[in-house]
């Protein structure tokens, strides 16, 4: 990437990280339907427990995973996609990629990420937990990078190709078609635009819940199905002509993550839009689904590549002709606050996601809240992130914490 002169002559080493799991309790039942949170569970005394309809496992409260970078008096906040035994990723912080961060350039976010993970490919973490957390300390040192440079992070990405981010509601909160239903003619009616259904139970009942939003939205609000990573391939063309016929933008997470082939057939045969991305966490992965042509849509999450990993596939999307959409789910104000800027200078970009019930508590935890209409993101002003956690506040969700000096 090309950076400003001032940003470029910077060296400031990394004196300090922290990492802060965090387990914040919600109303689940109240949650279901949204992004994290997509179908009733089966139940149990356990922590966590698989949805009922497929073998997933959620938790029933909020779980996530924040670190404070510090360098030069400077603080850097990032955080990784953790929604379940954020403490996992902790410990990966706490004891090897914490240590190995001491001392390396804070204001060379892509180098640092290199050098992390060098430090552990050949001994096969090139994916999972282990980059996870390199996500998070990969967001915290673009923080500092802009404030190093007093500009916005996306300034630093290649600027900003627009000034508000459209975006989508992730899921229909609601345990029935009607309250789902209901939440999405409310949300409309404040002027939202965009909705993502998510495919929970058999197909037909989810193609009656897009049938009826097509009738009670207005007619130029934009659908798309997340299909959980359930479909079968054998049914795949006569689905994706039924959701066509219901003007669907796109159909998410078709076939499990592993099978790229069927993805790819799949784009070759029908002319709906495919997206996938969330699973991934690396170049190699995207470029595997690029070169596969598995994919019309690619959708990194910010939390599992890290803003560098992100742009790079931002840019290959445009590159490749495909549409770009950052996937967030269970994400405080570091995460969304990375997509935002990402997505600022993302040349392909369609929407970005978000929950607004995550986002209510993403909100109440940052020192400046992001600034969002019901139809699009505002960009942040500030140098940096643009995401200051307001610590004292998510104290007494803390599960696991530890400084790394």
């Amino acid at each position: 990437m090309n950076y400003p002169d001032t940003f470029a002559a910077q060296t400031l080493e990394v004196d300090s990280i922290t990492s802060i799991a965090l387990r914040i309790p919600r109303n689940f039942g109240a949650a279901v339907g949204g992004a994290g949170s997509p179908a009733p569970l089966t139940y149990g005394n356990h922590r966590y427990q698989q949805a009922t309809n497929y073998a997933t496992v959620y938790s029933q409260d909020i779980e996530c995973l924040l670190v404070k970078v510090t360098a030069g008096g400077l603080v850097g906040w990032g955080e990784a996609q953790a929604p379940i035994a954020p403490e996992v990723c902790h410990s990966i912080l706490q004891y090897l990629a914490g240590p190995l961060l001491i001392g390396q350039n804070a204001t060379d976010p892509d180098g640092v990420n290199r050098n992390l993970y060098n430090a552990m490919r050949v001994r096969g973490h090139s994916t999972g937990f282990y980059l996870d957390a390199l996500a998070s300390i990969n967001i915290a040192l673009w923080d500092i990078a802009g404030q190093v440079a007093d500009k916005p992070v996306y300034e630093l990405l290649g600027g900003r190709a627009r000034t508000h981010i459209p975006l989508y509601i992730s899921g229909l909160p609601g345990i029935t078609h009607e309250e789902q239903l209901r939440f999405a003619v409310e949300r409309a009616s404040e002027g939202t635009t965009a909705f993502k259904v998510f495919w929970t139970g058999d197909f037909d009942e989810c193609l009656r819940l897009v049938h009826s939003l097509r009738d009670r939205l207005p007619e130029k609000t934009d659908l798309y199905v997340d299909a959980l990573w359930r479909m079968d391939e054998t049914n795949a063309n006569r689905y994706s002509d039924l959701l066509l016929a219901e003007r669907v933008g796109w159909l998410e997470a078709p076939f499990m993550p592993e099978e790229i082939d069927a993805h790819a057939r799949l784009c070759r045969s029908t002319s709906l839009p495919i997206a996938i991305g969330e699973s991934y966490r690396s170049s190699y992965q995207f470029c595997r689904i690029i070169e596969a042509g598995a994919a019309d849509i690619l959708q990194p999450d910010l939390g599992r590549c890290g803003i560098s990993g992100s742009c790079q596939v931002a840019n290959w999307a445009a590159e490749n002709k495909l549409g770009f959409a950052p996937h967030t789910s269970i994400s405080l104000g570091p995460q969304l606050a990375a997509a935002i800027h990402v997505a600022a200078m993302a040349p392909s970009l369609i929407r970005a996601e978000i929950n607004p019930q995550i986002l209510s508590i993403a909100q109440m935890s940052m020192v400046c809240p992001l600034r969002l209409g019901p139809k699009c993101f505002e960009l942040p002003t500030l140098p940096g992130l643009g995401a200051q956690v307001a610590e004292e506040l998510l104290t007494p969700y803390i599960i696991a914490r530890a400084t790394v000096t």
